[in-house]
């Protein structure tokens, strides 16, 4: 499964509506682990970003469709980045390097 870092963004109606957010991103929530995607939190933030969330997923059409379905409330906005694993950068730091 791949990961992705969500950094969400409050909206100027997200931003009037708190409890919208939280609420949309709940919905993100149980929308990924309903897939049976691991769900492994989300932290609100200072700075640039309101906020962001860690899951894992079979594949990048799963995860930009529930993203689209909080998009679509338009409390939040989001910016998503897939990654890899340390373990995962070893390994191709490894191949590389060959």
């Amino acid at each position: 499964m791949a990961h992705y870092i969500i950094l969400w963004n409050f909206t100027e109606q997200g931003t009037k509506n708190l409890k919208g957010c939280i609420d949309s991103i709940e919905i993100f929530k149980h929308n990924t682990e309903r897939r049976g995607n691991p769900y492994h939190g989300t932290f609100y933030s200072f700075g640039q970003y309101d906020a962001v969330s860690l899951v894992e997923a079979k594949d990048d059409f799963e995860v930009r469709e529930d993203l689209l379905k909080v998009d679509m409330q338009g409390n939040l906005r989001s910016t998503t980045l897939k990654s890899i694993t340390h373990e995962e950068a070893i390994k191709l730091a490894e191949s590389i390097s060959e």
